[in-house]
């Protein structure tokens, strides 16, 4: 493993990529990016995609996503902001 002189850590370990991203981080950035493009694709807000991408956070959080595949959680997301807004 390669240690550069600031002292970070560029090889393989814990973290997305040896970046020391955390797994959650990696999860919440995929799971926007997700959001972000399905929304464009069926014309919703961005008040819809906010609070999907709240709605996601909070499964995160609460370890929902373990043994989901991140687009199912994204899916059911933004099917309760579709449902809620009435949309």
């Amino acid at each position: 493993q390669f240690v550069p002189d600031e002292g970070r850590s560029y090889g393989r370990g814990p973290g997305y990529g040896g970046f020391g991203k955390d797994s959650r981080e990696v999860t919440l950035a995929n799971g926007k990016r997700i959001i972000q493009h399905i929304a464009g694709r069926l014309q919703l807000n961005a008040h819809h995609i906010d609070v999907a991408q709240r709605f996601f956070h909070l499964a995160v959080q609460r370890n929902f996503i373990q043994g989901r595949r991140t687009h199912t959680v994204v899916a059911v997301c933004l099917y309760i902001v579709c449902r809620k807004q009435k949309t």
